[in-house]
């Protein structure tokens, strides 16, 4: 009699797991934009990690190389760059969103069905947690990394016992699989798979199996060690305040963002946790006390250790380390998820059962709706702004003016007024440089740090190129007070003219030269003599040195590449030559018109001219008073090399 209620209570549980799944999953999927920080320069350099390799992006390839090592953040670069060769880019950054939000309620139950089948109500906490602060942050490797770390933990304890050559593979795979996620997230798992296993082997006065664990775990304890170093050892430390640190936690700040009304659900979902925790314990005591210490404990009590344990590294951890910041954010978000398995409410009965799992899904409604109308608004204003910046001329490069993360225009919604926590419109104008091929942005912040994929090259390091001549080909005013404008407008004037204009944003386009008459008003032929320094120029021609950077009007290299310089014979024209193992790019200021085009280069050397393909004398139309030429090799590492350059006026 008492079997059927409890499949009907099952088959309810299941069917509002999957709502509130559905729910969370489709919340990302009705707006045209995800409103985050930082993830819409996550999709960008996704985007050049996947475009990269194409000789026709020449400007992305000038200002950018790729970072190939093994380090934490690769998954979720990894995964959109993937997704970007078949979708675009607002769906795979959708769909790698959804992975993070339906993943971490996913992973809690597989955790906790690990450690006791029958106390799966507390993965409604997941669903809480889901729209999380780190999130919106736009950390999604981070993001992706939390749910990781559960299922890892959960496949341990299934298999603790019987560590087969397989499983301790499947095992080291899902603790790598957590380092390419986020190096913080895979010291947390091993710390906690090493302490798991010593209580294990103690609890069942074995030691054989800890230490075959621990063998097994040594190229992960040598990777973990690595990792801790790399981050911590002399890196520049700053801690918070105790206050800080003591808001944040009773607030459960890792749920709040954009709006302060979060942190009435983080202080409800706070008291319901430590309530259930403090009942479980005083159960446990009460059992003591009729039957003994042994019949009391059920072996989820080192969950209740890890979980004190992990605040105790939240309160006494820096808040950034180096490069590395929001640690306490990343510990907090942890310390209740470990303490699930120690709340048994399977042992709950009658109305405070449903009382209980009543409240959690009203927790999680109420932060999903919060969470909804967020999204709705930023999503509308973010996508004015996108569409504010227009269309960009493809091979060009863009600066941002003033950017500023934390200031009040970048905090300031109009719909919303005033956002808590998170600079939700910082980067989101990248995403029109994702709708223009070859656009290099040169305010991206991931690419100055040595744990991204995407890395400037050493001549435009922090997105400023070494050269002072050569500027970005638009600036991006893009959410300035009226004082901010003003002085930018001032600043850029003399090599800048404004071509667009939107609610939130002005951009500034490098004005196009007059080209220089003296060398036009002649015969109308140019020839230029690519030769090193203080090598003979051939008669009638102008020459061109490795450093000849372009100078507005008049020609020159933009591309800040390594180039060198040969001669190998005696005719000046034939025997000199600059090459270089990268692209080339070259540009020329003339006047609108019909030109014939023709280089001397090497056997399988590739020449560009404004998109066209050159093989031999090409004739190409003029129409915006510049001609840019990309030169390049076909046969790998050899390299591409160019004698000389002759371009015709044809009437």
């Amino acid at each position: 009699m008492t079997e059927e209620p409890d499949i009907r209570r099952s088959r309810i549980a299941r069917v509002a797991l999957v709502l509130l799944l559905s729910l969370h999953v489709l919340s990302v999927w009705v707006f045209p934009y995800f409103p985050t920080q930082d993830g819409s320069s996550h999709v960008y350099n996704a985007a050049v990690l996947a475009e990269y390799h194409e000789p026709e992006n020449y400007r992305l390839r000038d200002v950018y190389r790729l970072n190939l090592g093994l380090f934490p953040n690769w998954s979720a670069h990894g995964l959109l760059a993937f997704l970007l060769r078949v979708c675009p880019p607002t769906v795979a950054e959708r769909i790698l969103v959804s992975l993070c939000v339906g993943l971490l309620p996913l992973s809690l139950l597989y955790f906790l069905r690990a450690v006791n089948r029958s106390n799966t109500l507390p993965a409604l906490v997941g669903f809480t947690l889901t729209h999380h602060y780190l999130l919106k942050l736009g950390f999604y490797s981070f993001s992706l990394s939390v749910p990781v770390v559960f299922f890892t933990l959960g496949y341990w304890w299934n298999k603790r016992h019987d560590l087969r050559v397989g499983r301790v593979l499947v095992l080291l795979v899902l603790l790598f699989s957590t380092y390419l996620c986020h190096g913080q997230s895979f010291l947390l798992s091993v710390l906690i798979l090493t302490l798991l296993s010593g209580w294990d082997a103690c609890a069942r006065r074995r030691i054989k199996p800890a230490l075959v664990f621990a063998c097994a775990m040594t190229p992960i304890y040598a990777l973990a060690l690595h990792s801790y170093v790399t981050m911590a050892a002399g890196a520049f430390k700053r801690h918070l305040r105790l206050s800080e640190l003591l808001e944040y936690f009773l607030s459960f700040g890792s749920i709040v963002s954009y709006r302060a009304e979060h942190a009435y659900v983080g202080f409800a979902l706070l008291a319901l946790l430590l309530a259930l925790a403090l009942g479980s314990i005083v159960r446990r005591v009460r059992e003591a006390g009729r039957a003994g210490i042994a019949r009391a404990l059920d072996g989820t009590e080192p969950f209740l250790v890890f979980s004190v344990l992990l605040t105790v590294l939240y309160f006494v951890s820096p808040w950034s380390v180096g490069s590395g910041r929001w640690v306490n954010d990343r510990i907090h978000l942890f310390v209740f998820p470990v303490l699930l398995p120690f709340l048994r409410l399977d042992r709950l009965r009658g109305a405070i059962r449903y009382g209980t799992a009543g409240a959690l899904v009203v927790l999680s409604l109420v932060q999903l709706g919060l969470a909804t109308h967020t999204n709705h608004n930023l999503a509308r204003e973010v996508a004015e702004m996108v569409r504010g910046v227009g269309v960009l001329q493809p091979h060009t490069t863009v600066g941002l003016a003033h950017p500023s993360r934390t200031g009040p225009e970048q905090r300031t919604s109009d719909h919303l007024g005033r956002i808590e926590h998170v600079s939700p419109f910082l980067y989101v104008a990248t995403y029109a440089m994702l709708e223009s091929r070859d656009v290099a942005f040169l305010a991206n912040y991931e690419a100055s740090l040595p744990y991204f994929p995407v890395n400037y090259r050493e001549s435009w390091a922090e997105g400023r190129s070494s050269v002072a001549s050569i500027l970005p080909d638009y600036v991006l005013a893009w959410r300035l007070d009226e004082k901010e404008l003003a002085a930018t407008d001032a600043a850029l004037a003399p090599d800048y003219e404004l071509v667009r204009e939107a609610r939130h944003s002005r951009l500034y386009g490098r004005r196009t030269p007059a080209p220089d008459p003296a060398l036009w008003s002649g015969s109308g032929v140019l020839r230029l003599d690519l030769q090193p320094v203080g090598a003979r120029t051939a008669p009638g021609s102008i020459p061109v040195l490795p450093g000849t950077f372009y100078e507005a009007g008049r020609f020159g290299w933009l591309s800040l590449a390594p180039r060198t310089a040969s001669t190998t014979g005696d005719d000046p024209l034939a025997g000199d030559a600059i090459g270089g193992h990268e692209g080339g790019i070259f540009r020329l200021d003339l006047p609108d018109g019909r030109y014939r085009l023709s280089a001397d280069t090497g056997p399988t050397d590739r020449v560009l001219a404004n998109d066209e393909v050159v093989e031999g004398s090409h004739v190409l139309l003029v129409e915006d008073r510049r001609l840019t030429v990309v030169f390049s090799s076909e046969s790998g590492g050899a390299g591409w090399t160019c004698r000389s350059v002759e371009v015709a006026r044809v009437e």
